[in-house]
C-alpha cells in the first residue's frame, strides 16, 4: 500500500510540475529595448507564432493556440531585464539568448526570487488579458530611502515592477576584504585592485549594497623597499562597485594607505583595517556574483599571520612585505551615492 502511494504521489508531482509554465530572467549590460524588438519578434515569428500583444509580448502558435510565448522587455538605465515565459517550448527563448550571445551584449541570469515573481505575475496578467502597461522601473522616485532619511518609497500598483533610489551618505562605512593578495615588493603604481564585500549595506531593512558585490580599486602609491632603510608601502583608492546582477556604481572614497613595519609587519593609518584578520565562510560570498573575476575560495593555514614579508639580509635595506588575500577592512565613502533598488 505504501508503495502505490509513494508511486501515486510521484506520478502527481511529476504532472504538476510539466503543467507549470517556464519562465526565466536575464539581466542584459548595455542593452536597450528598441535594440532588442527586432530580435524577438524574428524569433516569434520564425517559428510560426502570432504576436498578439506587444510590449509586453505575447504570442500563440499559429498551429497551437495552448503554446504560447511571453516576453517582456524591461529598461533599467542603460541596462535592461529579459524576461521569457512559455507553456514548454524554450525553441524562442533559446534563439534570443543565441542572438544575445553573438553580439557584444553580456548577459546573466538573474535567480532574484522577489523579480522573477514580479515577472510570473506580470506575464499571467498579459495571458488573461489584464492591464499591464503599468510595469516600470522607477528609478527617479521623488521619495527614495536615505541613510539619514526614513522616509519609504512611493507606494504602486501591485502589476508594476517596483523600484526606487537609494541614497547612501557621505561616510557611510562598507566592509570588505581584499580578493587577491598585494606585496609591496612587486605592486606597481596604476595596478588594479580587487576587493569584495563581505556584508550586505541595509538601509531600512533593505539590501542597498549586496554582499558578495565587487568593489574595484587602483594603486596611487607603490613604493618598493630602497636603501636607506626605507620601507615599502601602498595606497589604494577604491572608486568602483559592482552588484552581483551587473549594476556599476561610480564611488569616492578615503584612500587606505599601507606601510610596511621595520620588522616586517603591514600597518595602516586607516583605523578600521583590520590588516591580516581572514575572513572566514568565504564559499557562499563567492557564489553568485555575476563577473569573472572572483576566484574560487581556497583554504587558508590558521597560522597565517599579518602581512608577514622577509627581511632583507643587508642591514641597510628597507623592508617588503605581503598584505594577504581576504584581508579585512572598511571603506569609508566620502561622496554621496545613489543606487537603482528593485523588489
Amino acid at each position: 500500500m505504501k508503495k502505490i502511494i509513494a508511486i501515486f504521489i510521484t506520478l502527481l508531482f511529476l504532472g504538476t510540475n510539466s503543467a507549470m509554465a517556464f519562465s526565466e530572467v536575464y539581466y542584459l549590460k548595455n542593452a536597450t529595448v528598441e535594440a532588442m524588438k527586432p530580435v524577438v519578434k524574428d524569433a516569434i515569428e520564425s517559428y510560426n507564432f502570432k504576436i498578439i500583444k506587444e510590449n509586453p509580448y505575447y504570442a500563440q502558435s499559429v498551429n497551437d493556440s495552448s503554446d504560447y510565448a511571453v516576453i517582456i522587455l524591461q529598461q533599467s538605465g542603460n541596462n535592461m531585464f529579459y524576461y521569457y515565459n512559455s507553456n514548454d517550448n524554450k525553441k524562442i527563448n533559446k534563439k534570443i539568448l543565441k542572438a544575445v550571445k553573438n553580439s557584444d551584449i553580456e548577459c546573466e541570469q538573474s535567480f532574484n526570487t522577489n523579480i522573477i515573481s514580479i515577472y510570473d505575475n506580470l506575464a499571467q496578467k498579459t495571458i488573461n488579458n489584464e492591464a499591464t502597461n503599468n510595469y516600470v522601473f522607477r528609478d527617479n522616485e521623488p521619495n527614495y530611502y536615505s541613510s539619514s532619511n526614513s522616509s519609504s518609497a512611493q507606494k504602486q500598483s501591485s502589476n508594476s515592477l517596483r523600484g526606487y533610489v537609494a541614497k547612501i551618505e557621505s561616510g557611510t562605512k562598507l566592509k570588505i576584504y581584499l580578493q587577491s593578495a598585494i606585496n609591496t615588493a612587486n605592486a606597481v603604481e596604476g595596478d588594479r585592485v580587487i576587493a569584495v564585500i563581505s556584508q550586505d549595506l541595509k538601509l531600512n531593512g533593505v539590501s542597498v549594497i549586496p554582499q558578495g558585490s565587487l568593489v574595484y580599486g587602483i594603486l596611487t602609491k607603490a613604493r618598493h623597499a630602497s636603501h636607506g632603510s626605507r620601507n615599502g608601502r601602498v595606497v589604494i583608492d577604491f572608486n568602483q562597485i559592482v552588484t552581483p546582477d551587473g549594476k556599476t556604481y561610480d564611488i569616492s572614497t578615503e584612500k587606505i594607505d599601507f606601510t610596511v613595519t621595520n620588522d616586517g609587519k603591514v600597518a595602516s593609518v586607516a583605523k578600521d583595517v583590520v590588516v591580516g584578520a581572514l575572513v572566514g565562510g568565504l564559499a557562499g560570498l563567492l557564489i553568485g556574483a555575476c563577473t569573472k573575476n572572483i576566484g574560487t575560495a581556497t583554504a587558508i593555514s590558521a597560522g597565517v599571520g599579518a602581512g608577514v614579508g622577509a627581511l632583507s639580509n643587508v642591514a641597510e635595506m628597507g623592508v617588503d612585505a605581503e598584505i594577504p588575500s581576504f584581508t579585512e577592512m572598511e571603506i569609508e565613502l566620502t561622496k554621496p551615492l545613489s543606487t537603482n533598488v528593485s523588489y
